[in-house]
């Protein structure tokens, strides 16, 4: 399986936990993407170096410019 491959069935993988969790389980979709960005960090944060890490984050929140001052988050 090249790398194309790989990516696409794990693609698939994760969409149909997805599917299964929001779904099935009917747990609360915002629950579930909070979850998978928590993991998703852990993830980058175990792997990268610290200089990479703070700058993906340092990225990740640069590009977010959305006002959250009326917004409850959960």
């Amino acid at each position: 399986m090249n790398e194309e491959e790989e990516f696409e069935k794990a693609y698939g993988d994760v969409q149909e936990l997805l599917s299964t969790l929001c779904g099935v389980n009917e747990y609360n979709p915002l629950m579930v993407a909070g979850i998978f960005m928590a993991t998703a960090k852990g993830i980058y944060k175990n792997l990268l170096s610290p200089q990479d890490f703070n700058n993906l984050m340092s990225t990740i929140t640069t590009e977010i410019s959305v006002d959250t001052s009326n917004i409850t988050i959960h």
